[in-house]
């Protein structure tokens, strides 16, 4: 059987390090293979030199679970262990039933997006709940299901300007939603930009920017939401739908991969001027 499993969390934005993450905690928790702590130290110059409001400076934020292998004996297993990739892992476990090859499997990059992260939600929120430090959490928060979330992504997608989903898609869509489940439904607005680039869309009434202490206390806002509005190809606005089990719309052509869910009760595309979605609009109403 393999000694461990390392989730080689790299470089990335949030979402994208917690999709090997999420990998590596769903394979110890089908094989019982321990986990070794991820690396969240990691400096990050990009976000500095671009002038983003958030720094990703994450290991001020996340810990490792109780239950990661940490300290001297982590550092002399990733020095010394032979190290397996996270596909050869996959194919014995396919194959054998188990992992019978010793050494650490290491898992990276994004794979298959939330393809093998499906129905394990929960156990994903409470690992990842349990890796956030308790003063990156804000005490007060909307209660859980009462209100629209919308995540505005900037930072680094205005490098490239089709990947910014506008202001009037958003404004259009939170109109559209609250046509659905209440006309003075609170919203609150997550977003790495500055004030002045949603002065659109928190001019709309009950409509406020949530600025929680870190990117995970953000995160799980998402994820205590009615339902998401979220920025195209944003796994950040994905995965905090995914980690609470809440319906996500995106923009046409905003999903990546085979989507989040793999289910049109649970997303959908959704464009500016149309009408919601019907399998969004009953699944709301169920949620109701």
């Amino acid at each position: 059987m393999a000694d461990y499993i390392y989730p080689d969390i790299g470089r990335p934005g949030l979402a994208n390090s917690l999709l090997p993450l999420g990998r590596a905690v769903v394979l110890s928790h089908r094989t019982g293979v321990p986990l070794l702590a991820p690396q969240w130290a990691r400096f990050r110059i990009g976000p500095y030199l671009r002038g983003e409001r958030d720094k990703r400076d994450y290991w001020r934020f996340m810990r490792a679970d109780p239950s990661d292998v940490r300290g001297l004996l982590r550092l002399a297993v990733l020095a010394a262990s032979k190290r397996t990739p996270e596909t050869n892992a996959l194919d014995e476990l396919a194959r054998t039933g188990g992992l019978t090859s010793g050494g650490t499997v290491v898992v990276s990059g994004l794979g298959e997006y939330f393809i093998p992260l499906r129905g394990h939600g929960a156990l994903l929120r409470a690992s990842f709940t349990r890796r956030v430090t308790d003063d990156a959490l804000t005490a007060a928060k909307p209660g859980q299901g009462t209100f629209i979330a919308a995540h505005v992504r900037r930072g680094d997608f205005t490098l490239n300007p089709s990947h910014v989903t506008p202001l009037e898609w958003f404004v259009d869509r939170i109109q559209a939603m609250r046509s659905v489940v209440g006309a003075n439904t609170p919203v609150y607005v997550v977003s790495d930009g500055d004030r002045d680039d949603l002065a659109l869309l928190l001019a709309l009434p009950g409509v406020e920017r949530w600025t929680g202490r870190s990117a995970p206390d953000e995160m799980l806002l998402l994820s205590d939401a009615r339902v998401v509005i979220g920025s195209g190809s944003s796994t950040f606005s994905m995965l905090g739908a995914f980690l609470g089990d809440v319906p996500l719309i995106m923009p046409p052509r905003g999903n990546l991969q085979a989507g989040v869910y793999g289910d049109a009760s649970m997303e959908a595309e959704s464009a500016l001027g149309s009408a919601l979605p019907e399998s969004i609009v009953k699944t709301l109403g169920m949620k109701c």
